[in-house]
């Protein structure tokens, strides 16, 4: 990513996402799966009697949510560690790189607003997002996650579009 830069563009903030916080949370709902999978599986002619559905769907059903459970208790980590954020003085590029590469970049001068969070997980963790969203659409454009540089990460933000605007106020 750091090759793609313009010339004299410069790096402000590079960024990756906390494995503790964002992990845990996608871990926790990943095994809670894994465990209703293995108890639909386990107690399924019990439960199949009850609802009045053949215990071989209700086996089915267990065994694909166990499925699904396993491999966001795998992948999360990995999804994790493939994710950068790069702030730059001109634009905010997110890059996730594993099997394939996703890049998303916007310029500052396309911001129209950011919006900081931080969830119970990322409380815990001392963690947090922003949400960067841009004129004609009402999706984040780019999602700087679960990083504990977020509140740096909104502050940079905020001085760039202030900047990138000739120092007229953005609100």
């Amino acid at each position: 990513m750091i090759s793609s830069l313009r010339e004299g563009e410069k790096v402000v903030l590079e960024t990756s996402p906390e494995i503790k916080s964002s992990a845990l949370g996608f871990m926790t709902i990943s095994f809670l799966g894994m465990v209703a999978g293995l108890i639909t599986v386990l107690y399924s002619g019990s439960m199949a009697d009850l609802l009045g559905i053949s215990s071989t769907s209700l086996t089915a059903l267990g065994g694909t949510i166990l499925s699904f459970g396993l491999i966001g208790l795998v992948a999360t980590p990995v999804v994790i560690t493939g994710t950068t954020y790069y702030l730059t003085d001109r634009r905010v590029m997110s890059e996730f790189d594993f099997a394939l590469t996703r890049v998303s970049i916007v310029s500052y001068d396309n911001v129209t607003n950011s919006h900081p969070r931080q969830g119970i997980f990322d409380r815990i963790f001392g963690t947090g997002s922003v949400g960067i969203h841009t004129a004609g659409s009402n999706r984040k454009a780019v999602r700087i996650s679960w990083t504990n540089d977020f509140s740096e990460a909104e502050s940079i933000l905020s001085n760039q579009i202030h900047r990138s605007r000739g120092g007229r106020d953005t609100y």
